[in-house]
């Protein structure tokens, strides 16, 4: 499973790299380890929460790193 492929049509980061992704699910990953659920994670600088109090990115990027890459 590829983050890219998970990213909702108006992804708040339709330009970002492999490199920014994996590093932003490295990020979640650590957030993760501290305790924060995937859901709840904040990997992208300057996103908004939106009306149900997710980080809609973060979140999807979140869960693909607990299941592919965190420890």
């Amino acid at each position: 499973m590829k983050i890219r492929d998970i990213l909702p049509d108006d992804t708040s980061i339709p330009n970002a790299t492999d490199t920014q992704l994996l590093a932003a699910a490295q990020e979640a990953c650590e957030q993760m380890a501290g305790g924060a659920d995937s859901t709840m994670v904040s990997v992208i600088d300057g996103e908004q929460k939106d009306g149900a109090g997710y980080y809609q990115d973060s979140a999807r990027i979140g869960a693909v790193a607990k299941q592919t890459i965190c420890p």
